[in-house]
């Protein structure tokens, strides 16, 4: 806990942590949303090709919520296309953002948000960008 820079890490942050530990950015993402305070969430998202006229390329694969957040974030929700996780998968370097909207389950909810990429693995279908949501 020591080691937290404050109650809502930077995803430059986040990676400093993961490498000081010598562990993943997810696993690392999930330790921290356990041990702020601030209601918060780890949302994982995975690149899928856009269909029709969306241009939202990023749905939830999971998501890891503290006891405080108050939302359910459900697999598959897509991601708004301004999102600042859109720009850490495309850029594939961390991004961050002031406040950002977000829609769940028919509600809107304002977050603080922190994207990472994340490793690819041609092996698997793993999530792409790990995104903190900071209530």
């Amino acid at each position: 806990m020591r080691d937290l820079p404050g109650p809502n890490p930077s995803a430059d942050q986040i990676r400093y942590l993961a490498l000081r530990y010598k562990a993943s950015i997810d696993a690392t993402a999930w330790r921290i949303i356990h041990l702020i305070k601030r209601p918060a969430c780890v949302v994982f998202a995975q690149y899928r090709k856009p269909t029709g006229k969306s241009v939202t390329s990023l749905s939830v694969q999971y998501a890891v919520a503290n006891p405080g957040f108050p939302f359910k974030i459900y697999k598959n929700l897509r991601i708004n296309s301004k999102s600042i996780a859109n720009v850490a998968y495309q850029e594939q370097r961390p991004a961050s953002s002031s406040l950002e909207n977000w829609s769940i389950g028919g509600t809107w909810g304002r977050f603080k948000a922190e994207a990472l990429p994340l490793p690819k693995f041609e092996s698997k279908a793993t999530a792409d960008v790990a995104i903190m949501l900071y209530a």
